[in-house]
């Protein structure tokens, strides 16, 4: 008997019912033959089988792997899976969320090694910065180094951690379908927030509401100048 850890089951986004149904009818066809991986007795590698398995009574082989913490497990899980399966941004940047508050401290900022930190003005003194700053930097940072787990930009790293939190989850379903792209649901999700909010325009000076400013692919927030203001800078460009 192995254990099943919930943390760890619930880790990896499920299988949808036809995926299960064809690893159902593969096993019971022709046997489990690749090992279930395993850390101290607990299943870290191959739930689905394992159900399967003891639901069909049928044989399997197990593969034990040493890991000097929860942490490092679950790091190997994430990345055993995002290198296996075929996922979106959405799909890889929600799936790796869960390392989010475990890549705050610097202990764990060390286990990420190879991932770069944001840079810094050449002025900018740690003893001078304020609160705002270093927390500002901390979340950069963070960001950062999902977004290379999962394969994506740190800016949408941050994108898809809004709509992970704030979207509903009609949103959320098609964004894990692929039928949305995260900027435009995003770029949707902040207009909704929104929508009762003006901004002044730092070209013509107008007041306007924000549903007349753009949010660029390369921002996670409004642009500063409102759309007709940035249809005439396009068109002052060609000409």
């Amino acid at each position: 008997d192995l254990t099943v850890d919930p943390e760890f089951r619930d880790l990896i986004p499920p299988l949808n019912e036809e995926e299960l149904k064809l690893l159902e009818e593969s096993l019971v066809a022709d046997g489990c033959e690749s090992p279930l991986i395993v850390w101290k007795g607990v299943i870290i590698d191959g739930h689905n089988r394992y159900m399967i398995c003891q639901k069909h009574d049928i044989p399997f082989s197990i593969q034990e792997k040493n890991f000097s913490s929860r942490d490092d497990a679950m790091l190997w899980m994430l990345r055993n899976q995002l290198g296996r399966r075929n996922l979106n941004d959405y799909q890889r940047g929600e799936m790796v969320l869960v390392l989010k508050s475990r890549m705050k401290t610097e202990a764990e900022k060390r286990k990420y090694a190879g991932v770069s930190d944001c840079d810094l003005p050449e002025n900018f003194q740690e003893g001078q910065a304020s609160e705002k700053d270093r927390k500002g930097r901390e979340e950069r940072e963070t960001y950062t180094r999902l977004g290379k787990l999962a394969g994506v930009s740190g800016r949408q790293m941050r994108k898809i951690d809004k709509l992970a939190n704030s979207a509903d989850e009609a949103t959320k379903a098609k964004l894990r379908r692929g039928d949305i792209s995260v900027h435009k649901a995003y770029t949707e999700l902040m207009q909704k927030e929104h929508a009762h909010e003006t901004h002044v325009c730092e070209r013509c000076g107008k007041e306007k509401p924000m549903s007349d400013f753009a949010i660029p692919s390369n921002r996670h927030g409004f642009s500063p100048i409102c759309r007709e203001c940035e249809k005439e800078i396009s068109a002052a460009s060609r000409s």
